[in-house]
C-alpha cells in the first residue's frame, strides 16, 4: 500500500491515439484499485504523427466521434 506521501506520473500521450486511450484508462482503474491514494498524474502531449495532414486529423477525430456515439453528428452543425 502506498504510504501518506503524494507521488507524481507523467504521461507523454498523444490525445488521438486509441491505444493511449487504452492506457489512459487502464492508468485510473489501477489508481482506484488503490483507494485512490494521494496521486498527481501530469499529462503531456505527444504527436505520434506530427508529419499527418491535417485533414486527416479531422477525418480521424469525425470517426472516433461517430465509433463512440453512434454518428458524428453536430460536431459542426452539419446535422439535418
Amino acid at each position: 500500500m502506498l504510504g501518506t506521501e503524494q507521488m507524481k506520473i507523467e504521461v507523454i500521450s498523444d490525445t488521438i491515439c486509441p491505444w493511449c486511450y487504452v492506457g489512459k484508462r487502464r492508468l485510473e482503474r489501477a489508481i482506484a484499485l488503490l483507494g485512490n491514494p494521494p496521486i498527481e498524474v501530469e499529462w503531456k502531449p505527444f504527436q505520434l504523427n506530427p508529419t499527418m495532414p491535417e485533414a486527416a486529423l479531422a477525418g480521424a477525430f469525425r470517426e472516433a466521434i461517430a465509433a463512440r456515439s453512434g454518428s458524428a453528428c453536430g460536431l459542426e452543425g452539419d446535422c439535418t
